[in-house]
């Protein structure tokens, strides 16, 4: 909630808020992956109550460790980590998928910096996921 108060409050205008499910040094999830999926599917109801669409970023193995086989069925923005264009297009396909949903990004590291590419067929409908400053 301080998250959709601060959007609110900054005025800030975005068609979709990903929440980012990955183990990170700065903030580790616990060990129980139902409490983990609680958690998420809490964040995704207090986005959605407030209006905001929603999708997921993260990877199918590290959405497994951390939340198990939680399902939201929501767009996907997908990382492939320190590879190519090629193998970030490549986690588009309808096997690569996280948790159910459609695949919109995906992105992977070169020369130090996240790099993102739509998936097929998502160009055509940009302004459903960026919004145009």
């Amino acid at each position: 909630m301080f998250n959709v108060g601060s959007l609110r409050e900054t005025g800030f205008a975005t068609p979709v808020v990903w929440i980012d499910v990955e183990p990170v040094p700065d903030f580790a999830w616990s060990d129980d992956a139902v409490a983990n999926a609680a958690v998420v599917e809490g964040v995704a109801r207090a986005y959605t109550d407030a209006g905001y669409a929603i999708g997921v970023y993260s990877t199918p193995y590290l959405w497994q460790q951390v939340v198990g086989d939680l399902a939201l069925g929501v767009p996907e923005w997908r990382a492939a980590g320190h590879t190519s264009r090629q193998e970030a297009l490549a986690r588009c396909a309808a096997d690569r998928s996280i948790q159910g949903g459609p695949a919109v990004l995906a992105q992977w590291v070169e020369a130090d910096r996240d790099q993102n590419v739509t998936c097929p067929g998502v160009a055509a409908e940009l302004d459903r996921w960026f919004h145009q400053y």
